[in-house]
């Protein structure tokens, strides 16, 4: 089975049938293939940089999310960082 395309629940194959993707992985499960808004945003994203991990430096799109939880997490939250026993060594 080879995927060509995909949108919502869909899948289309390399020989134009379409099926429903029933397994749907985790980044599809709740908005489905190819989502537009999900689309722009990674399309925006990506023109300005594609991998920004927390632990070497911020960017303005985590602060901003950071301001948004920081109402409704725990007051005790000292850290974000997994716990050492997600980490494989």
């Amino acid at each position: 089975m080879v995927w060509k395309s995909a949108s919502g629940s869909w899948v289309t194959l390399d020989d134009d049938r379409r099926i429903l993707d029933f397994a749907s992985g985790i980044g599809v499960t709740n908005l489905g293939h190819v989502h537009p808004k999900v689309t722009k945003a990674v399309q925006d994203q990506a023109a300005n940089v594609v991998h920004a991990q927390y632990s070497l430096g911020f960017h303005k799109p985590m602060l901003d999310l950071i301001e948004k939880m920081l109402p409704i997490v725990p007051k005790d939250l000292t850290s974000v960082r997994p716990p050492k026993y997600l980490y494989v060594m």
